[in-house]
């Protein structure tokens, strides 16, 4: 069995991007094979996506990221919203679980943007309080059911 994630790019239709996916897949693919679809923007409208996705496409997980500002990094409400939604429809909420803000902050202040590598822009600190952020936004207030960090940076 094959997991692959969808991943669309912001503010585009995550439907769209899952049908776009298993289009190129179908193709090709000589095994099961099962989809992720990543949220990577929050609307009213990615939100009835999700539902579309799970009840009639069988998607039962969703990630979202903490990481890549202004790419795929969803805000605090956010993040509290999409938790929200895959406790509503079953789903699994996974999160990509780095301190977005705080590495590009890093990053801004490295001079040589060309030997940067992810020690460099990822502490200890920065995890730590990563994940007592995502804990709070949507453990605590008992928003996700089912919970997964399938990434998490350390050194």
């Amino acid at each position: 069995m094959i997991l692959d994630f969808v991943i669309p790019q912001r503010g585009t239709s995550l439907l769209e991007a899952y049908d776009r996916w298993r289009v190129t897949a179908d193709a090709k693919v000589c095994c099961d094979y099962s989809l992720h679809v990543a949220v990577t923007w929050w609307s009213d409208k990615v939100k009835k996506e999700m539902e579309t996705l799970a009840k009639e496409k069988g998607v039962n997980s969703f990630k979202m990221f903490m990481a890549y500002k202004d790419v795929f990094m969803l805000q605090d409400h956010e993040l509290y919203a999409a938790f929200s939604q895959c406790k509503e429809i079953g789903a699994i909420a996974q999160v990509h679980a780095e301190n977005g803000d705080l590495i590009a902050e890093v990053f801004q202040n490295i001079s040589d943007h060309n030997t940067v590598n992810m020690a460099q822009t990822r502490g200890l600190f920065s995890l730590l309080q990563l994940l007592r952020r995502c804990v709070t936004v949507c453990i605590e207030p008992h928003i996700a059911s089912k919970w997964y960090t399938p990434f998490i940076n350390s050194i």
